[in-house]
């Protein structure tokens, strides 16, 4: 006999909260990683904005923002770093 997974409401708003914390997190960081280039094009030797585009950078590539992906997949693209050096 087959059991249908049931999923709770409780797990559901779970589920849900999730992704939208994740996709939070990655907006803020896409926000810091445009104001940081911003900043680092009118003033290149601001160290701040250098060392914030670059933490994004590793933020970007880690694998903290691909469990990040899981909660939300098609909100959160995987080549959020090539689309922003567009």
């Amino acid at each position: 006999m087959k059991t249908e997974s049931v999923i709770t409401l409780p797990e559901q708003l779970n589920r849900k909260g999730s992704a939208m914390l994740a996709v939070g997190i990655v907006k803020q960081a896409v926000k810091d990683y445009k104001d940081a280039v911003k900043m680092h094009e009118k003033v290149p030797d601001h160290f701040e904005s250098r060392c914030k585009k670059v933490e994004c950078e590793i933020f970007f590539c880690s694998e903290w923002f691909q469990k990040l992906r899981e909660f939300a997949p098609d909100v959160i693209p995987a080549d959020v770093m090539r689309r922003l050096e567009k």
